[in-house]
């Protein structure tokens, strides 16, 4: 079976978090992901770490009261595991946990973000060191690359929150970031190409009109990024890219270039003083070139061969005119 294959079931046994401008977190988890994420559920007596503590008293207190009627039921049940409302105990944390969503999300500050870092920077080391352990054993190294993908799924939600962005830099997780984007595993390229897009879209740092503040967060964080040559391995990524393909891997791909192009034209929109140095180290004109000249969609007829442009050939020509009156 092909790595792609086996990363993509790997992936979809998880929950991951949907492609939106706005990000919150995805249908109910499992109990692993509860207990390696840091969310504090261990057991059955452990509620969501972070949650507000008298939203937990009450729902204790609401377990209590309901105990007595719990207790009736037991016997009818394989030793007493399951609620009256026919969920097990670990069932009932993740229940639990997901019913505390909103206020966990509400709570998001500099500890959350810092345990999302250390998550990635775990992930990263382990999916490395598995695959140079399994080099020829890809399924061996899957799980350890959906966790990664995970990993980097969570960091969307600072486009929620763009202040926090400062403590990706103060954390030294840039350099990470960059590194991934020459990872074996386009979709984990795809990932980290993803969130910069979400944090530099405009509604990420005007959520209510302009807002200067949050506006310089984000060009100072894109400026940094700059900093550790992100945009120079952003332009090397485009040209590994092989729209042409018919497969599952070509269709991502399209989406990557597409992604791409977004991000520089968010850069637009956020702050011009740094478009033409975007620009020249991802020596993106002379792609912009090629690309408006090159369809993917080309078929053969019985008048000759034939070409309709295709989006993100359209999506270049675009992207050059923006430029050129920016």
């Amino acid at each position: 079976m092909d790595i792609n294959d086996i990363f993509k079931e790997s992936v979809s046994s998880k929950t991951l978090m949907p492609s939106k401008s706005k990000r919150k977190l995805g249908a109910t988890p499992g109990l692993r992901t509860l207990k390696e994420g840091g969310y504090g559920i261990t057991d059955s007596s452990n509620i969501a770490d972070g949650v507000d503590s008298e939203h937990v008293k009450r729902v204790k207190r609401s377990e209590s009261d309901s105990a007595g009627d719990d207790d009736d039921g037991a016997d009818d049940d394989e030793g007493g595991r399951f609620f009256s409302d026919g969920l097990t105990t670990e069932e009932k944390d993740v229940m639990t946990w997901v019913d505390n969503m909103e206020i966990m999300d509400d709570a998001l500050d500099q500890a959350a973000v810092q345990r999302m870092v250390v998550r990635l920077e775990r992930a990263v080391s382990k999916n490395t060191e598995e695959r140079i352990k399994h080099a020829n054993s890809p399924q061996l190294f899957a799980e350890s690359e959906a966790d990664l993908d995970e990993a980097l799924q969570r960091l969307l939600l600072l486009a929620n929150d763009v202040q926090y962005l400062k403590v990706l830099e103060d954390l030294g997780t840039l350099p990470t970031l960059v590194g991934l984007m020459a990872h074996e595993n386009a979709d984990i390229t795809l990932d980290v190409i993803q969130f910069v897009v979400e944090v530099t879209a405009e509604d990420a740092w005007s959520h209510e009109g302009e807002s200067t503040e949050e506006r310089e967060l984000v060009s100072a964080f894109v400026r940094a990024l700059a900093a550790h040559e992100f945009f120079e391995v952003l332009g090397q990524n485009l040209r590994r890219l092989k729209e042409d393909s018919d497969s599952f891997e070509g269709e991502a791909d399209r989406m990557g270039v597409f992604q791409s192009l977004s991000l520089v034209e968010n850069i637009v929109s956020l702050d011009s003083t740094i478009v033409g140095s975007v620009v020249s180290a991802m020596d993106l004109l002379e792609w912009l070139r090629t690309r408006i000249t090159r369809s993917v969609y080309s078929r053969a007829s019985a008048k000759g061969s034939t070409t309709q442009a295709d989006p993100n050939q359209q999506y270049a020509a675009e992207l050059v005119s923006i430029l050129l009156h920016s």
